[in-house]
């Protein structure tokens, strides 16, 4: 059996990690035990684009943190669901706009509730106080990755 070094067990960031993972697969789990087929990436993607219809694909990749390639994946299966539309910009071709499909705005209307739900399940038993301190040390981390690289941080990254 393989010992985790202090230095290990006593930071926040495996922790993270591990948090973030099962988020994603429970996340993940109420969309298939709901009938919708999409992934947590997925349904990302889609509340940005259902808040800021129309953005060009290059902000979408500072948005979501992603690079070009990974969404453009991305995109192109919410597209293949004809949950999204990509449009060349008037004023520059070579640059798209996306959009939300009618059927992409009527998922909205699905996953929202779930989103909503989730968010209730996951914080049964926390106070406001616990929520507000894990906002100001995640905040915390979020500066010293900023003050300590050269990571781009979205500025609706909140």
């Amino acid at each position: 059996m393989k010992v985790t070094p202090s230095h290990f067990k006593e930071a926040l960031l495996p922790t993270l990690g591990k948090t973030n993972k099962l988020l994603h697969f429970y996340i993940n789990e109420k969309f298939k035990l709901a009938g919708v087929d999409l992934r947590k990436e997925q349904a990302i993607l889609l509340n940005l684009i259902h808040s800021n219809d129309g953005l060009i694909q290059n902000e979408l990749c500072f948005f979501t943190n992603r690079d070009k390639t990974s969404l453009t994946r991305l995109i192109q299966s919410l597209e293949k669901k004809e949950l999204i539309l990509r449009k060349p910009l008037a004023s520059d071709k070579r640059k798209n706009q996306v959009f939300l499909t009618e059927a992409g705005s009527i998922l909205m209307k699905k996953i929202i509730p779930i989103l909503k739900n989730a968010i209730l399940e996951l914080e049964e038993g926390i106070t406001k106080e616990e929520k507000e301190l894990v906002k100001r040390i995640l905040a915390k981390m979020k500066n010293n990755i900023s003050n300590k690289s050269n990571v781009a941080i979205p500025t609706n990254f909140e």
